[in-house]
């Protein structure tokens, strides 16, 4: 972490301008980020952890990565648009620590090469097991990657209570809808297991406005993987 931080304070302010501008230029810049607005250090600081962790991926040759809330050193904020912008660039990521997870989601982005749609790292956030009408409320707080957005991203900062750090930057959008298989690697101690469901992405049943997580869509299971075989 501490190599990390190094290389984020080391960034030049004239490379953070010019990404501050590609921010202002790809996505839906809240106000309060903008140039002039109360935020805006804030959105110049995001763009000095992007600059910080590609370069330090680069120059280590490493695909995949994760983030720990316990283990942050001197980063001011939670990298969360470093996150999602290195994600839709085919980087793996897991959060609070899964490198298995990273790992996974890096395989997938490498198979998925010049396919339509995205891949993403995800958490099922609700359940609804009304028959018939059966939804996940698939989202995360910050590190889910735009390349399942349905739309322009907004690019938006919000309180986050665990951390003990700064109010990160991210990109908040709602998840294109259509056919999607979600998996998860499940660790049993001596092996694997993969564990798939093919689902259909639907919109939000109902707005979502209080809940600054990136990607509310739901998730309304079709075919679910058959149960696993003994041993």
């Amino acid at each position: 972490m501490n190599d990390l931080v190094a290389a984020v304070d080391a960034t030049d302010d004239a490379d953070v301008t010019e990404l501050v501008k590609e921010y202002e230029d790809g996505y839906r810049l809240a106000p309060e980020l903008r140039a002039g607005g109360q935020r805006h250090a804030s959105l110049r600081y995001a763009a000095r952890i992007e600059l910080g962790l590609r370069g330090f991926l680069e120059q280590g040759g490493f695909r995949a990565f994760t983030t720990n809330f316990e283990d942050l050193g001197g980063l001011r904020q939670l990298p969360g648009l470093a996150v999602q912008r290195l994600m839709a660039d085919g980087y793996g990521f897991g959060g609070e620590g899964d490198w298995k997870t990273a790992t996974l989601l890096r395989t997938l982005k490498a198979a998925a090469t010049g396919l339509a749609g995205g891949t993403s790292f995800m958490e099922d956030y609700t359940y609804h097991l009304e028959p018939g009408r059966e939804l996940i409320l698939g989202a995360h707080m910050l590190e889910v990657c735009p390349s399942i957005a349905a739309g322009v991203p907004s690019c938006e900062i919000h309180p986050l209570a665990i951390g003990g750090r700064e109010d990160p930057v991210r990109l908040v959008f709602d998840a294109a809808p259509g056919p999607a298989v979600v998996v998860g690697l499940a660790d049993l101690g001596d092996r694997f297991r993969l564990v798939a469901n093919e689902v259909d992405v639907v919109e939000p049943p109902a707005p979502c406005p209080t809940c600054p997580s990136p990607a509310p869509s739901g998730g309304r299971v079709r075919t679910s993987a058959p149960p696993p075989r003994p041993g």
